[in-house]
């Protein structure tokens, strides 16, 4: 088959989750025999809007069109890009195309999935997050509550639209906090934000109405590309369960977990294993922004002291905004007990590992996939999770890992000192770690029977 895969980033440039599952089921279907092809959005401060950079990546054609997300004023200006559907035409044009897997299209343009329904080319999408339903994308309101759901787009615009009294009070309260480095929630600030929401509708009844509507329009659009799509895949029961209550009809998800290439086995680092005769070590890997739950695990290492537990933190943080508040946040813990550290190549990792008693996943939203999960599994090391998403569904408490409340510091601290009063727990726990993750070969054959699904029943429609 000739597949063209469509994703809002692709490496070397980005090499955050998604990103890396693309490129790793791209080059498992090109060593199947298939033909592979990419089309990107690439950010590239200070270059023209829409500007495309052709080459290959890997023996595989990769299409960049540069998309800085300058655009954001109104709802639909992010979602709908016009001329990189002429792009993407232009490569369903260039040779005959059996099927284009949509990995995401933030960035891209709505109507792709329409495009290639016109043209009788099936239509694969991975839900990677919960972006066709959210425009903050992972379901978390500005005061860092769990959203039940957009309800149409109605709760979008109550709470997170821009120009509600929500988003204009958590700005201020947000510049506020930066400006002082303040860690998490201050006292008064979700009763102000629930306050905000209360009055949104009698206070600015017709910048309210347009918000309904133009949110309300994002929904339709987004959950019509799901529509469009032969087959819907997702890498976990949490967020097939999440996409049904917002409307997606049972049975239309299927659910594949994400492949990981092979680790190498677990290293013996410079790290004596622990006896708590030295500072227990909790190490975070990964993207640092600000729904990862990173400033809940910075506010739980301020009940320590640094003789007792330390913090190594690795990963690119984004935006700058969150980066500059997050690191000053990091640098008001006492000397030497938080070492922040920048973006890591993927091959870097078992070394970062190597270095961890332990890893911390303290995200706040309901996460679809974990691949760090599976990676710190592999690599002998036990886990520090948030009871939220998809992790919290394979990860066994006490067993393997040690469940806190999300965004709960108090909560966090009280499973670190488990460990600091009990040391062999750790090694318990590295004894029960489960077995690794699918492999990459075998997520990229469970993809090829969809495809070939999706191809077979289109010509028998034809």
């Amino acid at each position: 088959m000739k597949i063209l895969y469509v994703v809002h980033g692709y490496p070397p440039t980005a090499t955050a989750g998604t990103e890396l599952c693309a490129q790793r089921l791209c080059a498992a279907m090109k060593a199947m025999g298939h033909g592979v092809s990419v089309l990107t959005r690439e950010e590239r401060p200070g270059w023209p809007e829409y500007k495309t950079l052709r080459g290959h990546l890997d023996g595989i054609r990769v299409v960049r069109v540069v998309n800085n997300f300058l655009r954001l004023d109104e709802r639909g200006r992010l979602e709908h890009h016009p001329r990189i559907e002429e792009i993407f035409e232009e490569e369903l044009g260039r040779e005959a195309t059996d099927l284009v897997h949509i990995q995401h299209l933030a960035g891209c343009s709505w109507g792709i999935p329409g495009i290639a329904r016109r043209r009788g080319i099936p239509v694969v999408i991975s839900l990677h997050d919960y972006w066709y339903a959210c425009p903050r994308v992972q379901l978390l309101r500005p005061d860092g509550s769990i959203c039940a759901g957009p309800d149409g787009g109605r709760n979008c615009a109550r709470y997170c639209a821009r120009g509600t009294l929500v988003s204009m009070a958590s700005a201020a309260i947000g510049r506020m906090k930066r400006a002082a480095a303040v860690a998490g929630r201050i006292p008064g600030e979700r009763a102000c934000l629930a306050a905000c929401a209360a009055v949104q509708r009698a206070v600015l009844p017709r910048r309210t109405k347009r918000l309904d509507r133009l949110y309300g329009e994002r929904f339709s659009m987004l959950m019509g590309c799901l529509a469009a799509a032969e087959a819907l895949v997702a890498p976990s029961e949490r967020a097939r369960g999440v996409y049904e209550a917002a409307g997606v009809p049972p049975g239309r998800i299927a659910v594949i977990p994400h492949g990981a290439p092979p680790f190498p086995p677990p290293a013996r680092g410079p790290l004596a294993p622990y006896d708590g005769s030295r500072p227990l070590v909790i190490g975070y890997a990964g993207t640092v922004m600000p729904h990862k739950g990173v400033i809940t695990l910075l506010q739980a290492l301020r009940r320590f002291d640094p003789s007792r537990v330390r913090l190594q933190i690795r990963g690119r943080a984004y935006p700058d905004s969150f980066d500059r508040y997050f690191r000053a946040v990091a640098r008001r813990l006492p000397a030497g007990q938080a070492d922040v550290g920048g973006r890591y190549r993927p091959e870097d990792l078992p070394g970062i590992l190597a270095r961890f008693d332990i890893l911390a996943i303290p995200s706040l939203w309901h996460e679809t996939f974990n691949l760090v999960l599976w990676e710190a599994w592999a690599a002998g090391l036990p886990v520090l999770v948030s009871r939220a998403g998809a992790p919290a569904d394979v990860v066994r408490d006490g067993v393997d890992g040690l469940f806190f409340s999300p965004g709960d510091p108090a909560s966090l601290a009280a499973r670190i000192e488990d460990l600091l009063g009990r040391p062999a727990l750790l090694g318990e726990m590295r004894a029960n770690l489960p077995r690794p993750c699918m492999t990459l070969e075998e997520n990229a054959r469970r993809y090829e029977e969809v495809y070939r699904g999706v191809v077979e029943k289109r010509g028998v429609k034809e």
